[in-house]
């Protein structure tokens, strides 16, 4: 069977799915959690359990941000469309503070 991002166990199953960059900042996350994983309000890290469902959580949706740019990436850009957002930012799943955001000109 084949491993998609619903039917993942680990971050590690969607390996063949994501960026090297990706996989990169996975791992470096797995590997420094107290660093970069904090639950909302910083009170703890997180407990080994939550730290494999953030990271899981992450590489699937990194896994269908690069999908979706393979499968609509040459789409043109919509007449008059003032915002465009990429498939896929510089962070891992282009969140919104990862997006490549364009304005363009309206007139």
């Amino acid at each position: 069977m084949t491993t998609t991002p619903e039917n993942a166990k680990t971050w590690r199953d969607l390996t063949d799915q994501l960026t090297t960059e990706q996989i990169a900042e996975l791992d470096e996350s797995e590997r420094n959690p107290h660093t970069l994983f904090r639950l909302p309000g910083g009170v703890r890290p997180q407990t080994a359990e939550e730290l494999r469902d953030s990271l899981l959580r992450k590489a699937r949706r990194a896994a269908g941000n690069n999908l979706a740019r393979i499968l609509y990436g040459d789409m043109p850009e919509p007449v008059g469309a003032v915002t465009i957002y990429g498939w896929e930012g510089k962070g891992i799943c282009g969140s919104s503070t990862a997006r490549d955001e364009r304005s363009k000109s309206t007139g």
